[in-house]
């Protein structure tokens, strides 16, 4: 069977970074992840930057006790590209949440340029997704861009999902959650779909794996 390869171009600050390197069978790369700087390269490997650390274990965030399974929560490191796979939590299925901790440092400045989560399926089936940037872990309730009764922006129902975000004025338009300085934050994906209705879960199996793109803001 002919077996593809891919190669994620790692930015230059993270290029002498610590990587792991995995094998990806057939032609199951999704198109969407050529958006995020994969590419192929013939028989190399994919080489992605090592996890951010896993949070401690504890009793689950207020919110997250609704859920069957909470896939253990990944520390973003605020202002360093890296990627991640559900895999490497347990399995991401049905009534499943994986969240990402985004702590912005005090005394960030405004940002001049927006940064972004992106998640899509990897080596698994399309399913559409639902993911959420909060000051609460496991947050899926209706967007308030303030963030004091919702997540600050949602993105829902593709199968690949995008969220923006900045340090900034919180906005009602333009769907880049603003974040403040000092503060912690929660990105939150869940396999998720509002069409048709009810909205419902969506995996239907045992796990729809994943990837997570994590990419900076600026400065």
């Amino acid at each position: 069977m002919k077996r593809l390869f891919a190669l994620i171009a790692l930015a230059p600050a993270a290029a002498s970074a610590a990587t792991i390197t995995l094998p990806i069978p057939d032609d199951r790369i999704p198109a969407v992840l050529e958006a995020l700087g994969i590419t192929y390269d013939g028989p190399p490997a994919l080489s992605v930057p090592l996890p951010a650390s896993v949070g401690p274990t504890g009793p689950a965030p207020a919110l997250c006790k609704g859920f069957g399974t909470l896939l253990p929560i990944i520390n973003a490191t605020w202002g360093l590209q890296a990627s991640w796979f559900s895999t490497q939590g347990g399995n991401f299925g049905d009534n499943a949440v994986w969240v990402f901790k985004l702590v912005v440092p005090v005394g960030t400045p405004n940002s001049t340029s927006a940064g972004s989560f992106t998640t899509a399926e990897f080596l698994g089936p399309n399913t559409p997704r639902q993911l959420t940037i909060s000051k609460q872990a496991c947050d899926f309730r209706p967007r308030d861009f303030t963030g004091a009764n919702g997540p600050l922006a949602i993105c829902q129902d593709g199968t690949s999902c995008q969220i923006s975000y900045a340090v900034q004025t919180p906005q009602v338009f333009g769907g880049i959650a603003g974040l403040a300085a000092g503060q912690t934050y929660y990105v939150n994906a869940r396999n998720w779909s509002n069409f048709p209705p009810p909205p419902a879960y969506d995996c239907g199996q045992t796990t729809c794996n994943a990837i997570m793109n994590f990419q900076p803001a600026a400065p």
